[in-house]
């Protein structure tokens, strides 16, 4: 098994953090399982107390979601990513 581990800055654009983790998937391209940073598509919000970030959470019907999903299964490969989601009424 071939892993891969991506190590990238994240931004406050989402957009941006979602490009980047999809050019980091054609770079491990060959890789069977591709790992990726805590809450890869935002800033690292937990560090600030009591900020709104509404706006980061993913559902799994989220275009971020399906993207990384197509994604992998274009490249024939796993991903790993740590994202910021609401399930069944409860954010992770």
């Amino acid at each position: 098994m071939k892993l891969a581990m991506a190590q990238m800055h994240m931004e406050q654009s989402m957009e941006r953090n979602l490009a980047r983790t999809l050019e980091f998937c054609r770079a491990a391209e060959g890789s069977d399982l591709l790992f990726f940073p805590e809450i890869q598509l935002s800033p690292f919000f937990p560090q600030y107390e009591k900020r709104d970030v509404t706006d980061y959470c993913l559902r799994m019907e989220s275009p971020e979601v399906a993207a990384l999903a197509a994604q992998a299964k274009k490249l024939g490969c796993y991903l790993s990513p740590n994202v910021y989601m609401e399930l069944e009424g409860k954010r992770f």
